[in-house]
């Protein structure tokens, strides 16, 4: 590509009729999602007055769930109006006042019930009530970001007076406010980006539009709009994975501390909900890759027994609340492994195990793995998951692997994203399969698939592994960690852990301040976060390794990269930047004990020289390693 070609233009000036448009179609989003958003605050106020119910007045907080309630129910009978109105562009700057004025509403309700308990609060019920304030924000942020000023509203409604009141307390609290004030200035910084970005977004599928009534190339158009929809979901969901790592973080450092039999329960449901809502957020993910062509498989050894049982034992419990016969069966002719993505495999499983638990009120749920046909290159396996649940009706069978795609007799009680089904059926194309399903209305669901997996060169233990062993090496704690980070939360979150590790935790803000410390100090591991404000981290790891900086121990200073993107390119580029291994965030503290405690083992003698070889980096293009981290 020229210099040339990639010189930023100016976009024309939009038309009158164009910016109506683009207004009415935003506040047509945010009122189509008004009806869940309404009903889901009322839920959520419900789940808070009765989790706070043991340490507040109960009086008061049914009176601030019954305003909630209220006004969320005032907020119902506006979308039901505007379905049945169904307003034109010319009149949507009265239904923008209507629904600015009902957020508003909401936002006063949600934060007024924390102003009259926060006086009465200590400790844990202040962190409690803050908890609650940043569910709710997070909630709103997702149902509101396609309109700015709506978005702006309930955030400074919720969050300024709480922020303000925490401001005027003792200097203990004041370090909560102020990173109050901070969390405010990122969600008002990342809606203005994600408002912006569904204004292009829509201006973009407004002129594509208009390009199918005229242009020859219309279909080619309409499949650039849809990539460009999926890179903007995929950034969207990489923004969401980044507050996740504080909130799943701080909730796992919590669990671990001491606390009640009462309080431990409430940390575990915060636990649950946030595992939930990452389920979501990585769904979204999976459907991005998809869209966008960059789903890839990942080829490794797998033991077939211990993937399909940890498969199945994921829904034991839920089978067993419901008095299910929850079986497994392997033909005895399987090889015991084979070469595949293993992780991916997991996935399809359990998507179809968990539908078949969810839609079987009583009988059985079994899953079956058989062997279809073996080559001298691999083996085509056929996988059933077989229930006695309520079948699908004949006419809904054709559409039942769609996107989005659920069924109204199922999915109320059943819930989920109805993104699984579609995410399994092209998972399984990529291993070379195929998929189906045979039902009978009453009787119950049979769901298969095929998929092809290639010989393994040699019998492993039948373990899946993510790095090789290294013999003679045994991990220690106490180690000295530097970690890089730009994210507030996150660096305390990552710190906490370490900490809990009994490491010794070194902190830096950016790239810059991380070779300044590792040129005055030695350290054993690096964390590095890819993304970083100025230098970034790939560019940070590729100039520490020019300059041959080493760990205490004398060899090849390990780095270990932190990223919210989950996609196989970013593994890549991270290993060609010379990073030894790759964390995805939100990250838990088992994983992260894991991959520290990895690099952090002692080398016998004489293994320097070898560990310090094992990264050797060109400069004149990228770096080159010698094995994968």
């Amino acid at each position: 590509m020229s210099p040339a070609s990639i010189i930023p233009i100016d976009p024309p000036p939009l038309s009158a009729a164009l910016k109506r448009r683009i207004r009415s179609a935003q506040i047509a989003s945010v009122y189509e999602r008004m009806g869940v958003s309404a009903t889901l605050s009322i839920v959520i106020a419900c789940f808070f007055a009765w989790l706070l119910g043991d340490l507040f007045p109960r009086d008061t907080l049914h009176q601030w769930l019954a305003s909630i309630a209220i006004v969320n129910l005032l907020r119902l009978a506006l979308w039901n109006w505007y379905r049945r109105v169904g307003p034109s562009a010319e009149d949507s700057t009265r239904w923008v006042a209507l629904f600015v004025g009902g957020i508003a509403a909401a936002g006063i309700a949600w934060s007024t019930g924390v102003l009259v308990l926060l006086p009465q609060s200590q400790g844990y019920q202040v962190a409690m009530l803050l908890v609650t304030l940043l569910c709710v924000s997070s909630v709103a942020a997702t149902s509101l970001a396609m309109h700015f000023v709506s978005y702006c509203t309930f955030m400074l409604i919720m969050l300024v007076p709480t922020a303000t009141w925490l401001s005027l307390q003792p200097s203990g609290i004041r370090y909560v406010a102020a990173g109050m004030w901070a969390g405010l200035g990122v969600l008002l910084v990342t809606g203005y980006s994600a408002w912006r970005s569904s204004s292009r977004l829509l201006k973009t599928e407004f002129d594509l539009a208009q390009a199918l009534l005229t242009a020859a190339d219309a279909r080619t158009a309409a499949e650039d709009a849809s990539r460009a929809k999926s890179r903007f979901l995929a950034n969207m969901s990489h923004e969401v994975r980044t507050p996740l790592n504080g909130v799943l973080g701080m909730a796992e450092i919590l669990g671990g501390s001491s606390l009640d039999a009462a309080q431990r329960r409430q940390v575990g449901m915060l636990q649950q909900s946030a595992q939930h809502l990452l389920g979501v957020v990585n769904d979204i993910l999976d459907l991005a890759k998809v869209e966008a062509g960059r789903m890839q498989l990942e080829q490794g050894p797998l033991n077939l027994a211990a993937i399909v049982g940890s498969a199945v034992d994921l829904f034991r419990d839920a089978a067993d609340r419901k008095g299910l016969q929850l079986s497994c069966s392997l033909a005895a002719n399987l090889p015991k492994e084979v070469r595949g993505d293993g992780q991916r495999l997991r996935q399809v499983l359990a998507n179809l195990i968990s539908n078949a638990v969810k839609c079987t009120a009583a009988g059985v749920v079994s899953v079956e793995v058989r062997l279809d046909d073996s080559t001298v290159a691999g083996y085509r396996l056929r996988f059933t998951v077989q229930d006695t649940g309520c079948g699908i009706p004949f006419a809904a069978q054709e559409h039942v692997f769609g996107a989005f795609a659920q069924l109204v007799d199922v999915a109320p009680r059943a819930g989920g994203t109805g993104l699984g089904l579609a995410i399994a059926r092209e998972l399984v194309t990529l291993m070379g399969g195929q998929i189906g399903v045979e039902s009978t209305p009453g009787e119950g669901s049979m769901f298969w698939f095929t998929a092809t997996f290639d010989r393994c060169a040699q019998q492993s233990d039948g373990s899946t592994v993510l790095r090789s062993a290294r013999p003679g090496l045994a991990p220690r704690t106490g180690g000295k960690i530097l970690v890089v980070e730009d994210n507030a939360v996150n660096r305390a979150v990552i710190e906490a852990m370490l900490q809990r590790l009994q490491h010794e935790v070194s902190l830096a803000h950016d790239a810059e301040a991380a070779l300044v410390m590792l040129e005055r100090d030695s350290y054993d591991v690096v964390l590095m976060d890819c993304r970083l404000p100025g230098m970034d981290g790939f560019e940070a790891t590729r100039l520490l390794r020019r300059r041959g900086m080493l760990s205490r121990s004398g060899g090849a200073l390990p780095v270990i990269a932190l990223t919210a993107n989950a996609f196989a390119e970013d593994r890549r580029r991270a290993a060609d930047a010379g990073m030894d291994d790759f964390l995805s965030k939100p990250i838990q503290l088992d994983t992260l004990d894991a991959a520290v405690g990895h690099w952090l083992a002692a080398p016998r003698c004489g293994d320097l020289e070898s560990e310090a070889d094992r990264i050797r980096y060109d400069s004149t293009h990228e770096s080159k390693t010698a094995e994968s981290g």
